[in-house]
């Protein structure tokens, strides 16, 4: 009986790993259309600047990091720090707007500024990071004027079966696991990606 219920936990999490991938985009962008409503409502003004020049360059990002448990301060050095998070949303993003041909080469562009506070969680006794909390703003720019503001405030990622799996094993584990980081960032830019996209519809 044991071992049945080892192969079917085993199967169970070869089949959501190999699923995930495909689905977190789609997933995405489905709760983006949903929630947005259509994409956010602009004015003539904002229009007549996007209609003009209707790519983006990703211009400045900043992210600040912290603990949820500032006791595991110290473990953040195992993990990528603030100016390379932010040099791996920037590089992110800006292949996202190349690949949807949204990506500006040219002087007349929008500009994008992403600010985010990425609050890393550490499993219990453990180098390994669980989903972390975080808040960002996207600011659409024209030069130094904002045209439009986007905050998303105190999330946390939801834990699906698989990733339930992975911090049940980590617990006292000392593996860094900094694959899982890069996905959970991954998706939380799939919402940054769907509302720059979202305004030149």
């Amino acid at each position: 009986m044991l071992r049945l219920i080892q192969f079917t936990i085993k199967d169970e999490y070869m089949l959501h790993k190999s699923l995930k991938r495909g689905i977190v985009g789609s997933l995405g962008l489905l709760l983006f259309i949903g929630c947005a409503g259509g994409g956010p409502k602009l004015s003539d003004e904002v229009k007549l600047k996007i209609n003009e020049s209707t790519k983006y360059k990703i211009n400045n990002v900043k992210v600040a990091l912290s603990t949820i448990n500032p006791a595991d301060e110290s473990k953040q050095s195992l993990y990528p720090s603030e100016t390379e998070v932010a040099s791996l949303i920037k590089e992110n993003l800006t292949s996202y707007l190349k690949r949807e041909d949204l990506l500006c080469t040219t002087v007349n562009c929008i500009d994008v500024d992403v600010n985010m506070d990425y609050a890393r969680q550490f499993i219990l006794k453990s180098n390994s990071v669980s989903v972390p909390r975080y808040s960002y703003t996207v600011l659409i720019k024209d030069n130094e004027k904002v045209l439009l503001t986007k905050d998303s405030k105190d999330k946390t990622l939801e834990t699906g079966f698989t990733r339930n799996l992975k911090i049940i094993a980590s617990v006292g584990s000392d593996k860094v696991n900094k694959e899982d980081e890069v996905e959970d960032m991954e998706k939380i830019l799939i919402y940054i990606k769907m509302y720059i996209k979202s305004l030149s519809r």
